[in-house]
């Protein structure tokens, strides 16, 4: 939790309570249990990638999600659609407009220019002619979700956007929404994050270096002090950055500089924190299995294991419920993770 922000599978907060690892289903017969998994991105990763131009991939693709999109609206009360005005969240809103029509879209925003992005959303709702709900969140309503996390989210949870997601969740349920769509997982299977690229290209220059005099330019970065050189260089966030970068100098793999990058205490921190060692060589074989293909696949293949289901879904299922709705992630259909995986790695992102 002090590390990424939130409690990783299977693990839990509570002495022997365990969680389900998702694609994973579980049998209890004769006192016993066994574990058994039904589903694993890796097994498609692995088959031999697509064979056919780009235009083709983009026309089944778009076929994959207008079906996926449409199932999701299979319902009997009414359903929206959750718009931040992103790539993935336009996407449902777009292809459900044309294909389905009279979408109700929901969007929050903040009372500060500088967070608040909602004009986005409003662009294309506009656009698309949605019915558009657009609430903005203040800083005395945000105080008080803060103060109700224990409740909603079960265990700590440090994804400071859980507090718009359970305040949209709320407009949602208050407008007559008993089911609502969310666009999350479309980075994580189409290389969407900005972390994916900056890591990659650091990543490179770093491991051009030999590993014996990383570490020396690591200890050398000791020498100075980092709240004079914030001061100095007025680069936001500044001393997180540095001392980011001083452990990443030591990675050994890309796995350890992908942790080293995404923490939000670095692993050093917090076994100072809590006077022990902790190990991640458990995630090594997220990269692995991927290394021939490139090294940002084992980005989005850690994301997809854990930042994905023990983050973003737990942050979407628990605001979702706490306001007596349901939530849908038309962009996990499972046939378009196993359809994207076989895309040829170039064509995911460009």
């Amino acid at each position: 939790y002090f590390q990424f922000g939130y409690i990783s599978s299977n693990i839990s907060i509570y002495d022997n309570i365990y969680k389900l690892l998702p694609g994973h289903y579980l049998v209890f017969k004769n006192n016993k249990i066994s574990l058994n998994q039904y589903w694993n991105i890796e097994k498609f990763l692995i088959m031999d990638k697509f064979n056919k131009s780009e235009n083709e991939l983009l026309d089944e693709l778009e076929d994959l999600l207008i079906d996926a999109f449409k199932y999701r609206m299979v319902s009997d009360v009414p359903v929206g659609v959750f718009l931040s005005g992103g790539i993935d969240s336009s996407i449902v809103a777009a292809i459900l407009q044309k294909h389905y029509g009279n979408i109700h879209t929901f969007t929050i925003g903040f009372d500060s220019n500088k967070y608040d992005e909602s004009t986005y959303a409003e662009k294309i709702a506009n656009y698309l002619n949605t019915k558009h709900t657009h609430k903005k969140l203040n800083t005395a309503e945000a105080k008080e979700y803060v103060y109700k996390f224990a409740d909603i989210y079960d265990e700590p949870f440090g994804d400071a956007s859980g507090i718009p997601t359970v305040l949209v969740s709320k407009v949602a349920k208050d407008n007559g929404i008993k089911v609502v769509l969310s666009a999350d997982g479309g980075d994580e299977i189409f290389c969407g994050y900005e972390r994916y690229w900056i890591t990659y290209n650091l990543g490179r220059k770093i491991f051009f270096i030999p590993y014996l005099l990383r570490t020396i330019l690591s200890k050398f970065m000791n020498i100075f002090n980092v709240k004079f050189l914030s001061s100095i260089f007025k680069i936001k966030n500044f001393e997180k950055k540095y001392n980011t970068i001083k452990l990443m100098l030591k990675a050994k793999n890309w796995n350890s500089l992908y942790v080293d990058m995404i923490s939000h205490f670095n692993s050093e921190e917090v076994d100072t924190l809590l006077q022990h060692k902790k190990s991640t060589s458990s995630y090594q074989e997220y990269f692995n299995s991927t290394e021939e293909i490139n090294p940002m696949q084992g980005m989005m293949l850690w994301d997809h294991h854990r930042y994905l289901p023990d983050d973003i879904l737990t942050k979407v299922d628990r605001a979702t419920m706490y306001n007596s709705i349901e939530g849908r992630e038309p962009l996990l259909d499972h046939r378009i993770a196993e359809f994207m995986a076989r895309v040829p790695f170039e064509l995911k992102y460009k």
